[in-house]
């Protein structure tokens, strides 16, 4: 019995060959520190992000989970660590006192700016 193998597509190379910017990759590196440090998780970036779009009306525990798609527990944890560096806030719904929705707090908004402007600027590639 035979096994066929298929062989990688020959590449082109290319003439110029793009080089990375060494202050970017420098700042990237100070972002990802500081992540570390925090231990905060891309996750909780995501969270922060999708809170960030829905900064008029805040989601519920729930709907953060469906969108981010883990379970309500996994949300519970992501929410508890950023409520605790004060990126988040839960609000608890007047009418129903058993709804809790989650909003992105104002030192949330202005971190993932922060974090926008250093990936937004960071040219890594140089052409």
């Amino acid at each position: 019995m035979s096994s066929l193998t298929k062989s990688a597509p020959a590449r082109s190379k290319s003439k110029a060959s793009p080089s990375a910017d060494p202050d970017a990759i420098d700042g990237l590196g100070q972002v990802f520190q500081s992540l570390r440090d925090t231990r905060f998780s891309f996750a909780q970036i995501h969270a922060l992000t999708i809170l960030s779009n829905r900064h008029h009306s805040p989601l519920t525990l729930s709907g953060l989970a469906k969108e981010l798609g883990v379970s309500t527990g996994a949300v519970t944890s992501i929410i508890d660590k950023m409520e605790s560096l004060g990126l988040a806030k839960r609000v608890f719904d007047t009418g129903d006192r058993r709804k809790i929705h989650v909003a992105i707090s104002d030192k949330g908004s202005h971190f993932l700016s922060q974090l926008a402007h250093c990936f937004g600027s960071a040219s890594l590639i140089k052409p």
